[in-house]
């Protein structure tokens, strides 16, 4: 079950294990997806930060290994 809570800069840091300064470079380069309602404070949601940090999944030399097997031998 996905969380859907609210979090604020500083919960969304801690979260990604990353400064408050570089939260918000991504948020400046929107890197990472944000909500600014009213144009006030910025939130975030942690099932969205959540699907970030798994967004970039790099194999292992096994999986890539099973791959290459798979392409050549069918």
């Amino acid at each position: 079950m996905e969380s859907n809570n609210i979090l604020n800069p500083q919960q969304a840091a801690k979260y990604l294990n990353i400064s408050l300064s570089t939260l918000y470079k991504y948020v400046h380069k929107k890197v990472i997806p944000y909500y600014k309602p009213r144009n006030k404070n910025i939130y975030f949601l942690e099932s969205e930060l959540r699907n970030y940090v798994l967004s970039n999944r790099i194999p292992s030399d096994s999986e890539l290994q099973q791959k290459a097997e798979d392409v050549v031998y069918g």
